[in-house]
Formats: C-alpha cells, sequence, structure tokens
C-alpha cells in the first residue's frame, strides 16, 4: 500500500538487532511541502496488531521517541486504520474500498 502510495517501506523482525521497541514497518512518503526549498519525507512507523493485542512498554518509549521527531506512529489492527491515520494527516489520498 504504501509503494503504490509513492513511498518507502521495509518490514524489521523483532530480535536482538533492532533497537526493543522499532515498528514493525517503517516507511516514507513524500511531505507535504510548507516552507522547505527541496521535497520532504515524512517517517511513518507502523506497528501491526491482531486482536485486542496493546503496544508494550518498549513500543510506548518508541512511540514517544519517534513522535517527539514529528514521526507519525500508527497502531493498526488492520490496512483500513493505515490508510484513515495517512489521509487524516494529508499524505495519500482515500483509495481503499
Amino acid at each position: 500500500y504504501i509503494r503504490l502510495q509513492g513511498g518507502w517501506c521495509e518490514k524489521f523482525s523483532g530480535g536482538g538487532f533492532n533497537p526493543p521497541g522499532i515498528p514493525d514497518l517503517l516507511a516514507c512518503l513524500p511531505g507535504r511541502g510548507g516552507w522547505q526549498v527541496r521535497p520532504v519525507g515524512v517517517l511513518v512507523a507502523i506497528e501491526v496488531k491482531t486482536g485486542s493485542a496493546v503496544l508494550n512498554a518498549n513500543q510506548e518509549r518508541m512511540k514517544a521517541k519517534l513522535e517527539a521527531a514529528y514521526a507519525i506512529w500508527i497502531t493498526a489492527h488492520d490496512l483500513e486504520a493505515v490508510e484513515a491515520c495517512l489521509v487524516s494527516e494529508g499524505l495519500v489520498q482515500p483509495c481503499l474500498v
């Protein structure tokens, strides 16, 4: 979905090689422009959850760090939640049916 919107996306697996709390997916989408002379990208962190699962303490800390740096954090239970967030941020146009 991210790539279809003109962005970059990579999946990260949990384990000892990644920092604690790293989200399942890191993405970058073309930014909204503004005062910058060159185009900008927006970092989007996506943590995928199933059922009623919630973020653990490490993920909450990582979320706070990334949001403090103006990244967008999405805790997603489905693709529609990802799209809804990205649409509300003005990064993509609605496309899911």
